[in-house]
């Protein structure tokens, strides 16, 4: 997640270590797929609010593929 976070936006090799302390901070609020909690509610008992998360510069590009088979 930090190598394409940093590629994507061309930030200056310092940043890297900002970029990792956001990435280990998202994943404790993202829910695991093995028992559908968040680290963070496994260890406080309670949700996190993550209503104040920006978007941090996402572009999104569709593909659409167009076969010429039956």
């Amino acid at each position: 997640m930090v190598q394409s976070m940093m590629s994507y936006i061309g930030l200056s090799p310092y940043l890297w270590g900002y970029a990792l302390q956001t990435v280990a901070y998202l994943l404790n609020k993202i829910p695991l797929k093995s028992i559908n909690k968040t680290p963070y509610e496994i260890y406080n008992g309670k949700k996190a609010n993550i209503s104040y998360l920006k978007i941090w510069r996402c572009n999104v590009y569709v593909k659409h593929i167009v076969s010429k088979k039956l």
